[in-house]
């Protein structure tokens, strides 16, 4: 009984599925914001790894970090610390 319950189960799950999708139409395709997107994301990376994140690192040193104004993290727990004091990450909450 066992044997059929897991031939039963290896079937079922070795069964290939039809795919379904839209069909393609090239009115939709190729939307010219969307081309812009595919071009501009590795640049957008790019100079994030080069540029951004190196200069990032740099002004958490003193004396540049006071003279850009960044707050200093007053605990080793870091990236934790910094993502719970990120107002991006929080809740949406009014002010009365």
């Amino acid at each position: 009984m066992i044997r059929i319950l897991l031939l039963c189960c290896l079937i079922v799950v070795l069964l290939p599925a039809p795919a379904k999708a839209e069909r393609y139409k090239s009115t939709d395709a190729g939307h010219p914001l969307q081309i812009v997107a595919y071009i501009l994301h590795p640049v957008g990376v790019i100079l994030d790894r080069l540029i951004f994140y190196p200069a990032w690192r740099i002004a958490q040193n003193e004396p540049i970090r006071s003279l850009v104004g960044m707050k200093r993290v007053e605990s080793d727990e870091g990236e934790a610390i910094r993502a719970r004091n990120n107002p991006f990450l929080e809740p949406y909450v009014e002010k009365p």
